[in-house]
C-alpha cells in the first residue's frame, strides 16, 4: 500500500515492514514512541477529573496524588507538567482567573518535588508512607504556594504579619485537607496506578 509519492520514489507499507522504492528499511515494531507527553495528557485529564468529581469538598481532593505517582514513575519533567496540565484543564471547569498560574506552579512542584524524591531513592517503597509523604509535601510545599495567590491578590500590605495570617489561615481551613485527601489516595491506589504506568512505560520503551 503505497502512501506517499514524490517523483519516481516512493513509500509503502507490506505488511509489517516500511518499504522505500520497493525495499524493505524498517519493522514497524521497531518503532518505539517515547510519547510521554501523551501519558502526562492522559494523566494530567483523570487528575483533574479527579478534582471535578470532588467539587462538592473543596479542599478533599485527590488531584495531587494523581500527579504524585505519576511523577514516581516518569520522572520529575514528566510530573510537573502533569501537575501544570491538570490544573489549566480543571480550571476549565472550575473557572480560570490571577489563581491559574500560581496552581499550574503549585500542583507542577508537587510532580516535580516528588519525581526528584523518587529519582534519588527518597520516596518510600510502602503506600502508607508515601501517603505521609504526599500530606508532607502539600502541607510544606503546595499549600503554601497556593496561599501565595491570596496574599499577592487581596493583602493590602505586604508584611510579615499578613503573611503568617494567609499561611495560618490556609493550613487551618484547607492545607490539611488537601494534605489528607493525598495521603488516604496513595494509600488506596499507590500501588496499583504505580504498576500499571510501569507497563505502560515499559511497553512503549519510555526508559
Amino acid at each position: 500500500h503505497k502512501f506517499s509519492r514524490q517523483g519516481n520514489g516512493y513509500v509503502s507499507l507490506n505488511g509489517d515492514m516500511i518499504c522505500r522504492n520497493g525495499e524493505e528499511v524498517l519493522d514497524v515494531k521497531d518503532i518505539l514512541i517515547p510519547g510521554v507527553h501523551n501519558v502526562e495528557n492522559y494523566m494530567a485529564a483523570i487528575a483533574a477529573v479527579g478534582r471535578a468529581a470532588f467539587a462538592f469538598a473543596p479542599h478533599f481532593k485527590p488531584t495531587s496524588a494523581i500527579i504524585i505517582i505519576t511523577a514516581m514513575v516518569f520522572g520529575p519533567e514528566a510530573g510537573f507538567l502533569t501537575g501544570a496540565i491538570a490544573a489549566l484543564a480543571s480550571n476549565l471547569f472550575f473557572g480560570q482567573g490571577p489563581w491559574t498560574p500560581w496552581q499550574m506552579f503549585a500542583y507542577g512542584m508537587a510532580g516535580f518535588v516528588s519525581g526528584v524524591l523518587q529519582s534519588r531513592g527518597w520516596m518510600p517503597k510502602k503506600p502508607l508512607w508515601q501517603g505521609v509523604v504526599g500530606f508532607v509535601l502539600i502541607v510544606a510545599l503546595v499549600g503554601p504556594l497556593l496561599d501565595c495567590n491570596t496574599l499577592f491578590t487581596t493583602a493590602v500590605t505586604l508584611n510579615w504579619k499578613n503573611v503568617a495570617i494567609i499561611l495560618t489561615n490556609g493550613l487551618v481551613f484547607a492545607n490539611w485537607q488537601h494534605g489528607l485527601a493525598v495521603a488516604v489516595t496513595m494509600v488506596l491506589i499507590s500501588e496499583p496506578l504505580q504498576y500499571m504506568l510501569q507497563r505502560v512505560k515499559t511497553k512503549y520503551g519510555m526508559l
